[in-house]
């Protein structure tokens, strides 16, 4: 299949920007002791090998010779030299070990380097998100209050509402080749300066920044390589300036809906038959493609994947999806931001992959049964549990509740492992007597700090669209707090984090009336945590007719 790459002018999305102008980077004295204050003792030296530690105990007494410094090369627009040279470290990403294309090289910077991005990276966050909100919402990554959690979260339940009520959604997977070493420094600072109104010093220091960098690693001597292309990973300033280049993706892509976090692009439509929207969802890479061309990114078809979600399998043969002249393939479940997402949406796959890591990681931790008691705790609760309950709010609702009470069990093997109780001891009296919540308990809290911060308006406004949708009345009720419970025509709707979430919030704001009004949520979860009603919550609801009635103001336990 060819690809027209007969198209307008690059930047055509970008003419029409009326973004407000920022010309200087802020610096000041307070700012600059903070960042000292935080710098992290354990992190590796630049090419001066100057360690953070050093900086670190130099304390206040270094900071006027750093702000002198950075107040000198933000007037002239210039960075010194020797902190535009990285030393590379190969890091590891997946597959194949030998190849060297698998790993992510990340580049080690000296430590006054890093501090003055990091104050170059404040103004343009001051300036793009917060002052005059300039930036997509659609490109997630590197912003406060934004994860890749809550990502998956409006992604999924967008999939699911279509599929609940008759639709079929058809998902492309799109992974870049080398996306942060491809960047264009030409077009990076014509979108910085027309579509968010970087201009003046700020400008030439960005500028000066992406021009005359070199590289290195270690390998029988050292060798400057020039860059003349690309964004340094393992900078500060990098991450924000890649998320500043592909801010206009989306809207370039206007027959489908794209999300991106970094450079991990999910790229969707939805369709009344899989072969309508096969066909959107072609056209739509269509689009997606002539921007790469565009902006001189290369996608990696080979490593990209399509998913059709939909409640009956098609029938007949599935078109090919194409992106360029590469067909993507066609699978059933595929690894997205961590989690792997199934096309039925049951996270069984997922459930089985977090059920092996997790035992793997319970045998470290039981050859590690040497060490005292508090330190095996906080190995636990800080570093394999966290691991763990990633994405719980969502693959909580696993499809199969066995596999989910064999997450229960690694749980209690954990006590047994750390208490040194027998193999024998009931599992409920094993987290009884080392007083730990269930896995259970663990997802119903997750559910209700999620609808808590929707309750308290602190989501990213797009996810309103599917969570934490408020009863609209023309009274003040009894109920005003509680919310809108979707109605569900299939398991889709009735699995998902708004239905579950939604009931769960009602059915604790009706037992407890002050729970909506609780300070903060480690008070609500306190609050909840020893109550009956709470512990005994069950995810089920009346009867299908309930969920389907037009009268909201009710119940659903």
């Amino acid at each position: 299949m060819s690809v027209d790459t007969t198209h307008s002018d690059t930047f055509f999305f970008l003419s029409d920007s009326k973004a407000i102008s920022i010309y200087k980077a802020a610096i000041s004295q307070g700012s600059v002791r903070k960042k000292v204050q935080l710098l992290k003792i354990n992190t590796s030296p630049g090419p001066d090998h100057i360690p953070p530690k050093l900086i670190k105990l130099a304390g206040t007494a270094i900071v006027p010779a750093l702000v002198a410094l950075f107040r000198f090369s933000i007037e002239r627009g210039v960075i010194f030299s020797s902190w535009k040279t990285a030393r590379l470290a190969p890091i590891y990403k997946k597959d194949d070990e030998t190849d060297f294309g698998n790993y992510r090289p990340v580049s080690l910077l000296s430590v006054p380097s890093k501090i003055l991005e990091s104050e170059i990276n404040s103004t343009l966050v001051q300036h793009i998100f917060k002052s005059n909100n300039l930036a997509s919402d659609r490109q997630w990554a590197y912003r406060a209050g934004y994860s890749t959690e809550l990502l998956l979260i409006h992604l999924t339940e967008s999939w699911r509402r279509a599929v609940d009520s008759g639709m079929v959604v058809a998902a492309a997977f799109v992974d870049f080749k080398k996306a942060f070493d491809s960047v264009s420094h030409d077009i990076l600072l014509k979108k910085l300066n027309c579509e968010f109104g970087v201009n003046g010093s700020l400008l030439d220091l960005i500028r000066n920044y992406l021009s005359g960098r070199q590289q290195f690693t270690v390998l029988n001597g050292v060798k400057l390589l020039p860059v003349s292309m690309g964004i340094p990973q393992g900078s500060v300033l990098g991450p924000t300036l890649f998320v500043l280049f592909t801010n206009d993706l989306p809207r370039s892509v206007p027959s489908g809906s794209v999300y991106m976090y970094a450079d991990d692009t999910t790229i969707y439509c939805v369709g009344e038959t899989a072969d309508l929207v096969i066909d959107q969802l072609n056209k739509t890479l269509r689009e997606f493609y002539i921007w790469c061309l565009n902006n001189r990114l290369t996608p990696h078809p080979s490593k990209s994947e399509v998913i059709l979600f939909s409640k009956r399998a098609p029938m007949g043969p599935i078109a090919p999806v194409y992106l360029g002249n590469s067909v993507l393939s066609l699978v059933t479940k595929t690894k997205l931001l961590g989690l792997i997402v199934d096309q039925k949406l049951t996270w069984v796959a997922n459930v089985l992959e977090t059920k092996k890591s997790f035992a793997k990681k319970l045998d470290l931790l039981k050859c590690s049964r040497f060490l005292p008691r508090a330190i095996l705790k906080d190995f636990y609760f800080k570093v394999i549990l966290p691991a763990v309950k990633y994405g719980l709010v969502l693959w909580g609702s696993c499809g199969n509740s066995d596999l989910f009470k064999s997450i229960e069990r690694l749980h209690c093997r954990a006590a047994r492992i750390i208490y040194n109780l027998p193999k024998d001891m009931a599992s409920e009296d094993v987290l009884r007597h080392v007083q730990w919540p269930t896995f259970l308990m663990y997802y119903k809290l997750d559910i209700l700090r999620l609808f808590y911060r929707a309750h308290s308006e602190s989501l990213p406004d797009i996810m309103y669209e599917n969570i934490g949708r408020k009863r609209v009345s023309a009274y003040f009720t009894r109920d005003h707090n509680c919310l809108l419970v979707p109605r569900y025509e299939s398991r889709y709707m009735k699995d998902s984090v708004s239905y579950r979430g939604a009931s769960l919030w009602n059915f604790v704001n009706y037992n407890d009336k002050e729970a909506s009004a609780t300070l903060n949520f480690n008070q609500l979860r306190k609050r909840v945590s020893s109550e009956d009603y709470f512990i005994d919550f069950k995810f089920e609801c009346t009867s299908a007719s309930a969920i389907r009635s037009r009268q909201h103001n009710f119940i659903y336990h």
